[in-house]
């Protein structure tokens, strides 16, 4: 009974942002809709901030199970992208509202889990410095958390999967290329161990 009630209390916030900034919903407003006592609402959330930050959390989580149960093609970062930026308009609602840090945060910590999971599928049968994946995966993490964030400001005006497809085919290939060459350079200075 309990995750059912936190899953309407989850999809009647995911309703509410359909037609106000995150900021104005309110707890009356998650109550009334649920047909829930408030009692009921702060025993599952202390308050409404705590749904948002539990939206987000199992957004990331569905991301990082993809991954990990190979729903999202691990060649293919632009598929855990596509994953993230589900229900656009809602992202925006809430990147407006007071708790934009919440997004923030979100599509850092996401971008940081597909990054290192990709570099890692990436850099099998590559003896490639551990140093230099972790490098790898910071630099298209945050690569693709300034594009989140530039396209979040501009009101989401640009088309971000054309984009971020358009992206996939310019770099396509690069880290496979940056692993190969920290190998290269291992091999050149006689580093035979991971670093």
């Amino acid at each position: 009974m309990a995750s059912f009630t936190k899953r309407a209390i989850i999809e009647s916030f995911i309703r509410q942002l359909q037609n106000k900034p995150a900021d104005k919903i309110t707890v009356k407003d998650i109550v009334e809709d649920c047909g829930i006592s408030r009692n009921t609402f702060y025993y599952h959330f202390k308050d409404i901030y705590e749904v948002l930050e539990e939206i987000l959390r199992i957004r990331e989580e569905r991301v990082i199970r993809g991954l990990e149960n190979g729903e999202i093609d691990e060649g293919d970062w632009r598929e855990g992208m596509d994953r993230m930026i589900e229900n656009q308009e809602m992202l925006y609602r809430i990147y407006r509202s007071t708790r934009g840090t919440e997004v923030r945060r979100y599509f850092s910590e996401s971008a940081a889990v597909i990054f290192k999971h990709m570099v890692e599928v990436k850099a099998r049968g590559i003896p490639a410095a551990e140093e230099d994946k972790e490098l790898i995966g910071r630099f298209y993490h945050h690569a693709f958390e300034g594009c989140m964030l530039d396209w979040l400001e501009s009101g989401m005006k640009t088309p971000i999967a054309q984009e971020l497809e358009r992206l996939g085919r310019l770099f396509e290939g690069d880290i496979e290329l940056a692993l190969k060459r920290s190998a290269q350079f291992r091999e050149n200075s006689g580093c035979k161990d991971s670093e």
